[in-house]
């Protein structure tokens, strides 16, 4: 039976073992929470950037300059080797007569902690312009 002052085989007291797991602990959170910050953080600069792109397309289209279409991720802030995992998409839904209805775009980003799960944030525009 372990004792607070009795010393196991190695030396080590069960204070000193429990200090240990407690420091170690305390280090893993906080690692965990870093990584969830910085990925927050990505997040809000690729959002801001999404806006800025919506918003540059919804003008071409008002002053009548030719709509791009051919542009398939908007520009953004994010560094892929900073924060993998980000990636973008643009889709543009027209109606007959060539009006550009909605600009889409959804921003995909990894959850903190997991290598598997992912989130979608969705943006858009909804725009009645033609497309010139």
């Amino acid at each position: 039976m372990w004792r607070l002052r009795k010393i196991d085989d190695r030396g080590y007291t069960l204070i000193t073992v429990i200090a240990a797991m407690f420091i170690f602990g305390a280090a893993s959170f906080l690692l965990s929470a870093v990584m969830a910050r910085s990925i927050q953080a990505a997040r809000a600069a690729d959002a801001g950037a999404v806006a800025g792109y919506l918003a540059f397309q919804e003008e071409q289209l008002i002053m009548g300059l030719p709509f791009n279409n051919v542009v398939s991720q908007p520009p953004a802030p994010v560094d892929a080797v900073k924060y993998p995992g980000f990636t973008r998409a643009v889709d543009v839904s027209t109606q007959s007569g060539g009006y550009v209805k909605k600009i889409t775009v959804t921003v995909t980003y990894p959850v903190p902690g997991s290598l598997s799960r992912n989130k979608k944030l969705t943006f858009y525009r909804a725009v009645d312009q033609p497309a010139n």
